[in-house]
């Protein structure tokens, strides 16, 4: 067994088998586990715009707050697999784990360029450091790999990050070949493209790609000190095309998007998921909730917001024109069109030093600790310190992505906060640790295992009792929202029809999904409808029929607090409806 053990350690293909197998167990775990929910709402809006775009439907499909590379991704899974309403979310999981082996795939050819840079760079440079074996890289990376894609990100999770982490990790590789010198024609243009595909996923890759190209140029067009003078300008002629080849695919792939979207909101933009999401979390001028009225003070006059049909309790109408199973989070750039963009810099610094704080308990402590360990003890302080400054193109493109975070987003409030900064977290750490070189001693060679195995075992365990925490969810879960959707089918709710909703926005979209039904109202707050008498409510069912629903349903596991004539619990869920027409098959 030991013998076993040691030849596949050595084995770079058995290494990559055993990480191959333990990420997609654990990713199947993950993606049955959660086989009949999903993650947010936001999950509803990409699977929505994807039908949009399958049928045509291009005025609809635009959306300047909602990345359109996921929902191409789900949408083309739909279409081909044309799944029922029951397993429809487990396709969506199946689509995550899918993504997750091109990331797999892609972080395994980031891995072996960065090989090649880390021994290319030790055989020129610093022939005397001990050589970090390649075993211990294929070990330390592919655990990064999937400790960030499955607790950081997770296929649970419904949304496009691990599409990002594709891109970054392609991206990055393609850099590497660069530096190595063995890129083409083909590399150039396909990092223009990966770049495209990047901002496609998420539109922070938008400036993100800016860096990235920064790069490539220096990459390129700075010559090792050892090519001949006559070589230099050669390569620079051919340099200076391939890189304007590497711009031009990349404005190939962004182009038409950024153009429809800028037609459609009438200026010039690439999204407006920045400027929305920051003034929610960072300047909070605004409450950051789905019915913007402009109330707030110096927050911006919204051009089209939400109807309030209803005083106390707040009750809202939003049918039209927006489409979607839930209108104001299908496209909350359009509900926010006209916010203010305002900065507050105390506001800003708080939640930054809050964030700073949060990096360093997930990972920067992490990251200081092990590689002063390593420059300090292993004793090349100063050839250490070099090639960090020389490894820029690294971790630059990481840090940079890092430090948009910090400052756009509140980290530890945000849902799901470390699926943004995964991949930029990798970069860091690569950019960081291939520029350490040890001493060829045995001191050094002791210290390196430690630390590998001290992290091998942090990142197992975490990992290991997420794994243990999602299979006991996986055998408790039932179908929820499809036995909602059925209940309501059976009580005469078809497709397309319009319902009003009570209560939680997310917990609504996910039946009304799957019973393929628009809600064009809400009373966002449950309370306040049962707390106000009978006559106040009656007037409130009266107004949101006037919208045209066929059925006020009411949020999951909150009870009616009142006997009423009307209000019926479904048969298979703790959810209440009521019909404001006569409705033959009701009770």
């Amino acid at each position: 067994m030991l013998k076993l053990a040691k030849f596949l350690v050595r084995q770079p293909s058995g290494l990559k088998l055993i990480f191959w197998v333990l990420g997609v167990f654990v990713g199947l775990v993950q993606a049955w586990a959660y086989r009949f929910s999903l993650s947010s709402e936001d999950a509803v809006s990409y699977l929505d715009i994807g039908d949009a775009y399958l049928r045509g439907d291009w005025h609809t499909a635009i959306n300047a707050y909602w990345s359109p590379l996921y929902s191409w991704l789900l949408g083309f899974f739909i279409a081909i697999l044309q799944p029922p309403p029951y397993w429809e979310f487990f396709v969506v999981k199946l689509v995550n784990l899918f993504i997750f082996l091109v990331a797999f795939a892609s972080f395994d050819f980031f891995l072996q360029q960065l090989i090649k840079y880390q021994r290319k760079t030790q055989q020129i440079k610093w022939k005397r450091s001990r050589e970090i074996p390649e075993w211990i890289w294929l070990i330390m990376g592919y655990a990064l790999f999937l400790w960030v894609s499955l607790k950081w990100i997770g296929i649970h999770l419904d949304a496009p990050d691990c599409a990002t982490t594709v891109c970054v990790y392609l991206a990055s590789g393609l850099l590497l070949q660069m530096q190595n010198r063995t890129a083409n024609w083909r590399t150039y243009l396909l990092f223009g493209i990966v770049l495209g595909l990047g901002y496609l996923s998420k539109s922070v890759m938008f400036p993100l790609a800016f860096v990235f190209l920064g790069a490539s140029v220096v990459v390129s067009c700075f010559e090792p000190e050892n090519v001949p003078e006559h070589a230099q300008l050669m390569w620079r002629r051919q340099t200076v095309l391939r890189l304007l080849a590497a711009l031009l695919a990349f404005t190939i792939v962004v182009a038409p998007f950024i153009a429809a979207l800028s037609v459609s909101k009438g200026r010039l933009t690439f999204g407006d998921t920045g400027k929305i999401n920051y003034v929610w979390t960072i300047a909070k001028t605004v409450k950051g909730d789905k019915h913007w009225q402009g109330k707030e003070e110096n927050s911006g006059i919204p051009k089209h917001p939400t109807r309030q049909i209803f005083a106390v309790p707040a009750t809202y109408e939003f049918g039209t024109p927006v489409g979607g199973t839930s209108p104001t989070w299908y496209d909350p750039s359009y509900w926010y069109d006209g916010l203010k963009f305002s900065f507050n810099l105390r506001q800003q610094l708080r939640i930054s030093n809050a964030n700073i704080a949060y990096y360093y308990q997930l990972f920067l402590g992490s990251l200081i600790l092990g590689y002063f360990l390593l420059v300090y003890v292993g004793g090349n302080v100063r050839t250490s310190l070099q090639q960090l400054a020389a490894n820029w193109f690294l971790w630059l493109p990481g840090v940079t992505g890092l430090i948009i975070y910090l400052l756009g987003v509140n980290m530890p409030a945000a849902f799901w906060s470390p699926r943004y900064i995964a991949p930029f977290v990798v970069l860091v750490f690569a950019g960081v640790f291939s520029s350490v070189h040890l001493l060829n001693s045995r001191a050094s060679k002791r210290l390196l295992i430690g630390l590998m195995t001290i992290a091998l075992i942090a990142m197992g365990f975490q990992l290991l009792s997420h794994t243990v925490v999602t299979v006991k969810k996986g055998v408790v879960v039932k179908p929820i929202y499809w036995q909602v959707a059925e209940d309501l089918k059976q009580l005469g709710v078809k497709s397309g029809d319009a319902i009003a909703a009570i209560g939680d926005a997310d917990q609504n979209a996910y039946w009304a999904r799957l019973a393929r039904v628009k809600i064009v109202a809400q009373v966002p707050r449950i309370k306040d409808f049962w707390r106000s008498d009978t006559m106040t409510r009656k007037q409130v069912l009266k107004a949101i029929a006037k919208t045209g629903a066929k059925v006020v349903v009411q949020q999951i596991g909150a009870p009616i607090t009142t006997q009423e004539i009307g209000w019926q619990k479904l048969k298979n869920s703790d959810c209440y409806t009521y019909f404001l027409n006569k409705n033959p098959k009701a009770k």
